[in-house]
């Protein structure tokens, strides 16, 4: 090692003395250049060439002058220069060897101009010397040493220096030689260099250059100037241009410096010195100027410098995507004690963005290369203007950052970049950036204690989530966004993800275009790259004039902002009055209500409290078909006196639920305090039906005829059933009602048809109706507890019904006909009208207070009955058909009547009310046409007829009272058997004649289901009397009679009478009795009863046969 040092520092004696003694050599053998020179003055303003020996002797005394070395001077010439007639020597080819042969120096081209007026006084003094096509080489080690190679002019480096400033004291001691203390110029044109540093493995090359040496009293100036080389090849094309200045003042090593470069790429100036290692990542062009200063140790004291960067790219490695600009300017200066870099003023512009800043840095070393800065700005101006980043161009107020920078490889680390809103509001970024090979990776995160909306969306970047960042801009009008939280990670070869979260108050957003605006918004939101969530902690929509809906609770949910467009769900809590809530859903594009003639303030008021769920695609130009949605809502406190004319709806609690393909309202109800439990429901789409439907469970009640004022008859219903009910409500149609019961709970009754349905009792109800203006009744059908009635109903305009109109009304057996009732014009009586088909007195049913009507068992209603039967029943052979009458009611059934018996014989009659009950008496002017029409007796011609039934007490009986006047009886085969059996034979030729005339009939009966009992029947005429009692069975078709006939009544009555007898029989008369079947009796007569007088007879009359018997 020590052999080496010594070896190499040898080498540098020989390099140095080999310099020292070219330059000796020259000056010894001026004086025979000067000589050679005056010679040929003559010759001025030509060169002239030294003749051989000329040169061979100067080549001689330069070789004696060595003592271990060799010269060649291959050309010499000579001339004086006008118009200072300065002597100038020029020397071609000049090589120095040493002992060795081996090419120490060599001058391809060197001219020496002279003093003339010191070679005049024969001093020689060289006054400007000038070199042509040198090559420099300068090497900078890894210890910061500087050798200077001079090429082939001395072959080997003579120079080996710490520093600059020690390079310019060895240049400065060779000019301290006599011979060049009044040089004034060196120059050398045409210079190749370069310039190897090994610090940063940087190569420079330069070519065409020019280097100057001026020479003052005080001063030595050293100027450079040279075009730069593309790849460190001398031959390679231009980069820039540079030029540099260097004084030194004389005896001291205090050096300043100057340095301009043009156009010259970033990584050139970079490696240059500390201050521009953070240029070495930039792509640009440079233009600099630099001024800096060296103290008397050779260090760096103070650097100032501006640069002017074109367009270029920052592009730290292959892979990393370049990040573009247009143009910077910095003025800044270098403190090398503190390694401190201020920034005067730094301007930049670009496609993204434009700021102003000011700032410092300070410089770290890893021994003399640096690595890194550390630094802080303050920016003056900051402005993005790229509309691919921001919208509109961004400003702020203030800004400032603390930063560290690593130029290779690059690394960029914010420690805080603070950015002041022209509001005060404050964002701060702290985060990393850094390039891979494969590309950039980062991780900054952000955040802003308070931001205005306004601020907010202005920097939410354009490529970030823009459907939904559109739908925001037209959305949220309003807002103020607190503690705001943003992360940026980048990584080679994947996408950019992002994430944010923040609160935001005072906010004001429109879900929806066309519906009332959340005002008073506060909460929280999140974007976590792919999706955005909104939750709602508070505000409201005011719906105008229609009340305020609390949204606490709402969220908004962006599956994917990335899709195209992006799809929004909201989940939206309402509470509030119903008719605001109403107001919303009525809006457009829903318009639920106004497609069924609706509108949220005819429906009713209450409470809300319920989820909106909306999914649309965040775009403009919605269509309804866009919306997906579901309602679920509770309604407390219902009230509405609209949606059922008249009456009041009320429920203490509604559900609400809508869809795309339906909307429903169900619960529990009271309509006017009848309890109902039900279902409002519409569908929709475009297949649905223009109609939406109320399905409901009612109660069925005496309340129903009270509330809607039917009025049914008081007493026609008691307790309650449960009724299916159904109405359709067609848009601007009729709505349509269904209602059905089986009446199980609900009692019934129609007394004057004895016809009534227990509560235990199912029964078959249906209503099917139309609720026009003025509602209808299409079919009412009531089938159970024996009776069957299918009707119609129709109301009045006014309110209650006008009509109910039975086409089949049966009751039990007895009954089938058609039924109409009428309420009267003057307002409360019912009158009532059967019309047609058949009533069966045999079968109507029994019940207390016998007969139909009376006081307490008419028909309810109290006004007109109204009768046109096709078949009035009354026994199994007597029928009234036709039969009409009309009746009054009220207080009791009382009317007149007509009929024909079995459709022959006419009868009236007049139904009066009794004690009992109800009276009926019936009149005919064709007694016998009646008993023949009624198959009682048809031997009867004739008379006028009075008939009179009393209720009875038994179910269904009446007493009744039958006069008959001017009736004659003819072929009479009972009276003929009984005549004949008494032997009566005048009369019997009247009877086979034209019959024997029974001046009056009178007779007593009690009618039943069964038949009649006769009591106290006599016929008496002028010819003939006779008595009867007895029953007639109409079940059996048989006859018990038995009486006394007595002959020439006219006379023997008279007697009879006289004698005392009650039952206007004569004093002489023969008993009789008629027995079985009725068409062809027995007759039974006993002739000697004509002996017994009539006072006595009654002694020996059997008592009269009953029915039952």
């Amino acid at each position: 090692m020590d052999e080496m040092s010594e070896t190499t520092s040898g080498q540098d004696r020989q390099r140095r003395r080999g310099g020292r003694i070219a330059i000796w050599l020259l000056v010894s053998i001026l004086p025979l250049i000067a000589a050679a020179i005056l010679a040929g003055l003559v010759l001025i303003g030509f060169a002239v060439k030294v003749p051989g020996w000329g040169l061979e002797r100067i080549e001689e005394r330069f070789n004696a002058s060595l003592a271990n070395g060799h010269i060649e001077i291959a050309e010499m010439l000579v001339a004086v220069e006008r118009p200072d007639f300065r002597p100038v020597a020029i020397f071609r080819g000049v090589v120095l060897s040493d002992e060795q042969e081996r090419p120490q120096a060599n001058l391809p081209d060197l001219r020496v101009t002279f003093d003339a007026g010191a070679l005049m006084r024969g001093r020689v003094v060289v006054s400007d010397l000038a070199m042509e096509g040198a090559r420099l080489r300068v090497h900078r080690a890894t210890d910061g040493t500087i050798s200077v190679d001079f090429g082939d002019l001395f072959g080997a480096p003579v120079a080996a220096v710490g520093s600059v400033p020690e390079l310019l004291a060895r240049i400065e001691e060779l000019f301290e030689l006599p011979a060049l203390r009044a040089l004034d110029l060196a120059r050398a044109s045409n210079v190749s260099l370069q310039v190897e540093d090994a610090l940063t493995g940087r190569r420079i090359a330069a070519a065409g250059g020019m280097i100057e040496l001026r020479q003052t009293a005080t001063t030595l100036d050293l100027g450079l100037w040279a075009d730069l080389r593309e790849g460190g090849a001398a031959d390679g094309p231009v980069q820039g241009s540079l030029g540099l200045s260097a004084t030194v003042e004389k005896g001291s090593l205090t050096t300043t410096f100057t340095a301009r470069a043009e156009e010259v790429d970033a990584r050139f100036l970079s490696d240059l010195a500390a201050p521009f290692g953070w240029l070495r990542p930039l792509e640009a062009k440079i233009s600099a100027s630099m001024s800096a200063s060296m103290g008397d140790g050779g260090a760096l004291e103070r650097l100032h410098g501006t640069l002017r960067i074109g367009a270029g790219r920052l592009k730290p490695t292959p892979g990393s995507e370049p990040v573009p600009f247009d143009e910077a300017q910095i003025y800044l200066s270098y403190d090398p004690t503190r390694s401190r870099i201020t920034f005067d003023s730094l301007a930049f512009r670009g496609p993204v963005a434009e700021l102003e800043a000011e700032g410092h840095a300070y410089v770290t070393f890893d021994g003399n290369a640096p690595t890194g800065y550390v630094g802080q700005l303050r920016f003056l101006k900051l402005r993005f203007v790229d509309e691919r980043v921001f919208e509109a161009p961004v400003s702020f107020a203030q800004a400032a950052a603390d930063l560290r920078l690593v130029p290779e490889p690059f690394r960029l680390d914010i420690g805080q970049l603070a950015l002041v809103a022209d509001s005060g509001h404050r964002v701060v970024a702290r985060g990393m950036v850094k390039a891979e090979p494969e590309g950039w990776r980062a991780r900054v995160e952000a955040k802003g204690e308070e931001l205005d909306l306004t601020e907010a969306t202005a920097l939410w970047p354009v490529r970030l989530a823009p459907k939904t960042r559109a739908w925001v801009q037209r959305n949220v009008t309003r807002g103020t966004i607190r503690n705001a939280a943003a992360n940026v990670i980048a990584d080679p070869g994947r996408p950019v993800r992002t994430a944010a979260t923040f609160d935001f108050t005072d906010g004001t957003a429109r879900f929806m275009r066309t519906m009332p605006p959340l005002v008073g918004g506060a909460g929280r939101a999140a974007f976590d790259g792919r999706s955005f969530t909104l939750a709602l902690d508070a505000g409201g929509v005011e719906v105008p004039g229609l009340g305020r809906i609390d949204g606490a609770g709402t969220s908004m949910v962006v599956r994917d902002v990335r899709e195209k467009p992006a799809h929004g769900r909201f989940d939206i809590k309402a509470r509030g009055p119903l008719t605001a809530v109403l107001g919303i859903i009525d809006s457009p594009p829903l318009e639920l209500l106004k497609k069924g003639g609706r509108s949220p303030t005819d429906i009713g008021t209450g409470s809300v409290a319920g989820t909106v769920r909306l999914e649309l695609p965040l775009k403009k130009g919605l269509r309804r078909q866009d919306i997906d949605f579901a309602v679920e809502g509770r309604i407390a406190g219902f009230r509405s006196d609209t949606l059922v004319r008249g009456h009041l709806l009320a429920a203490e609690e509604l559900f609400v639920e809508a869809d795309p393909s339906r909307v429903s309202v169900s619960g529990q109800a009271e309509l006017s305090g009848i309890p109902f439990a039900g279902e409002w429901r519409r569908e929709m789409g475009p297949d649905a039906p223009h109609a939406s439907v109320v399905t409901a469970t009612a109660e069925l009640s005496p309340k129903v005829n009270e509330v809607f004022g039917l009025g049914l008859p008081a007493g026609l219903l008691a307790g309650a059933a449960s009724a299916d009910v159904r109405v359709e409500l067609p848009d601007g149609g009729v709505p349509k009602l269904d209602a059905s019961s089986d009446l199980r709970g609900i009692t019934m009754r129609i007394d004057a048809l004895r016809w009534a349905k227990p509560a235990a009792t199912p029964a078959t109800f249906k209503l099917e109706a139309t609720l026009g203006e003025v509602p209808r009744v299409t079919r009412l059908a009531l089938e159970g507890a024996g009776l069957s009635a299918t009707g119609t109903v129709a109301f009045r305009p006014d309110g209650g019904f006008d009509t109910v109109r039975f086409d089949r009304f049966r009751v039990g057996r007895w009954a089938d006909t058609a039924v109409v009732i009428t309420r009267q014009k003057n307002g409360g009586a019912l009158d009532f009208a059967l019309e047609g088909g058949t009533v069966d007195f045999r079968r109507m049913p029994t019940g207390g207070g016998g007969g139909a009507g009376g006081r307490g068992a008419g028909i309810p209603g109290g006004g007109a009955l109204s009768v046109r039967l096709d078949r009035f029943i009354v026994s199994d052979g007597v029928a009234l058909s036709p039969f009409s009458g009309r009746f009054i009611m009220q207080p009791a059934l009382d009317g007149r009547f007509t009929a024909r018996v079995n459709g022959k014989a006419e009868v009236s009659g007049r139904v009066l009310p009794q004690r009992r009950g109800t009276a009926i008496r019936v009149n005919a002017s064709d007694a016998g046409a009646v008993l023949r029409a009624a198959g009682i007796y048809s031997n009867g011609y004739g008379g006028d007829m009075d008939l009179v039934f009393y209720p009875a007490d038994a179910p269904a009986s009446y007493d009744g009272a039958l006069e008959i006047r001017s009736i004659r009886v003819r072929n009479a085969p009972a009276l003929a058997g009984l005549l004949s059996a008494i032997s009566v034979v005048g009369i019997l030729e009247q009877l086979s004649g034209d019959g024997i005339l029974f001046g009056e009939v009178l007779a007593d009966f009690h009618l039943t289901p069964k038949g009649v009992t006769i009591r106290n029947g006599t016929a008496v005429g002028a010819s003939l009397g006779i008595s009867a009692e007895g029953i007639m069975d109409t079940e059996r078709q048989i006859v018990d009679l038995q009486g006394t006939v007595t002959p020439v009544y006219l006379l023997n009555g008279v007697f009879g009478a006289l004698t005392g007898s009650s039952r206007r029989e004569g004093m002489f008369g023969f008993s009789y009795r008629l027995s079985g079947p009725a068409d062809s009796p027995r007759v039974e007569v006993n002739p000697l009863s004509i002996l017994t007088p009539g006072i006595l007879r009654e002694i020996f009359r059997r008592k009269p046969p009953e029915l039952s018997q």
